[in-house]
């Protein structure tokens, strides 16, 4: 015979284990990203640089990279400022699902020369999309990491012999960029799209 505290000390066991459980972050559990996800210092298509940019037309800057955060000032058409840095969060990820088996070859950034390493995904796999970077390539979370790849994930849609996945969803994110203007004021510009001097390949 048990005595009485053993039970009571089994039940509350039993208890916290089921309530961290049913408590703990779902990303944790089922190998999603958490959100929302930050990119720090991500420029976020093909050709994108900070540094100085012109503005083709009005556009206010907050003073923390949040829709709700006040604004600081207005940066005018005509005006110069300097993109000192920027982020791109994700409020939702988009979903891929792998169709067959791929092993993708994947180019590690940052590296000079550039070296590379295989990442195998099986199939029925799902990929976490949270980002898009340009000319088809996307920053997405699998296993437990971040990686690129040109998954050309910009719309949803199904998958065919060559690109064997399926685009489920696409990835709802915000881009904010840290911007300085010519009386060394700072803030944040959300979505930049109407500025000169954004684009290295002289899109804008």
């Amino acid at each position: 015979m048990f005595p009485a505290r053993f039970f009571i000390g089994i039940s509350v066991i039993t208890f916290l284990v089921f309530s961290l459980g049913s408590s703990w972050p779902q990303s944790q559990l089922n190998g999603q990203p958490r959100l929302p996800f930050t990119d720090d210092g991500a420029c976020p298509f093909e050709g994108c640089q900070y540094g100085e940019w012109t503005a083709e037309a009005r556009v206010v800057a907050r003073r923390d990279p949040n829709i709700n955060s006040p604004v600081v000032f207005a940066i005018q058409s005509g005006e110069k400022i300097t993109a000192l840095n920027g982020r791109v969060i994700t409020r939702q990820f988009g979903i891929v699902k792998m169709l067959k088996p791929v092993v993708f070859d994947e180019v590690e950034t940052g590296t000079v020369p550039y070296t590379s390493h295989k990442v195998e995904i099986p199939a029925g796999a799902v990929l976490y999309l949270l980002h898009l970077e340009g000319e088809g390539y996307c920053l997405y979370w699998y296993n437990g990491a971040t990686h690129h790849q040109d998954l050309y994930a910009e719309t949803v849609h199904k998958g065919n012999d060559d690109f064997p996945w399926d685009v489920i969803s696409v990835p709802r994110t915000q881009w904010w960029v840290n911007v300085k203007n010519h009386n060394g004021r700072t803030g944040w510009v959300l979505n930049p799209r109407n500025f000169r001097g954004m684009d290295a390949f002289g899109g804008k």
